[in-house]
């Protein structure tokens, strides 16, 4: 759409054509707010929501970042282990993201962020404490058993609840962005 070879009065039509279906869109009530919305909150409450917002991404990066690292540095002579953990975690984001996106669209919303960034903290804690399982073989648990390889399936599941947990709170919180900012320069 719009990026057409034609003549120049095709390229201006589709540009019309792209306009006019975007406001549609845009004007969609799924993607309206609802009627009972602020539109301008309170500088503290915006404040404490991108602060929140902030803070649950960039525990969701470090995370993601750093039980590589471990994973990498307790097998340190294959990348299987951390490969298949990415895969299991960017695999149960693209197959339940969906279905986290339709929760948040049938929920109450600061109820969702709420439950979002709890199951966020709680997976990552359990994560870690089976990723200190594993380096240190308590219980029982080593890197190269049997144990140690549930171990690791349990903490690929728990990685999974994370980042469906970061999806949520993303969707939750930036869903009307957009929408809200495209109304605001028309209107």
């Amino acid at each position: 759409m719009g990026l057409g070879v034609g003549g120049g009065g095709e390229s201006a039509h589709n540009t019309q054509l792209d306009t006019e279906t975007f406001h549609q869109i845009a004007s969609s009530p799924l993607l309206l707010p609802p009627s009972n919305a602020h539109h301008h909150l309170p500088q503290n409450i915006a404040l404490r929501l991108y602060l929140s917002h902030f803070l649950s991404t960039w525990n969701s990066r470090v995370f993601e970042f750093g039980a590589l690292l471990i994973i990498a540095n307790l097998y340190p002579n294959t990348l299987l282990p951390g490969s298949l953990y990415a895969l299991v975690r960017g695999f149960s984001a693209v197959l339940c993201s969906p279905r986290v996106g339709r929760y948040v669209d049938s929920g109450d919303r600061l109820r969702v962020v709420r439950v979002s960034i709890l199951a966020q903290r709680v997976a990552v804690v359990l994560s870690c404490g089976g990723l200190l399982a594993v380096k240190d073989g308590v219980g029982g648990v080593d890197k190269g058993r049997i144990g140690g390889v549930m171990v690791m399936g349990v903490l690929a599941v728990l990685a999974c609840c994370e980042k469906l947990a970061s999806v949520g709170n993303s969707i939750a919180i930036e869903r009307d962005w957009v929408c809200l900012m495209v109304m605001a320069e028309e209107g």
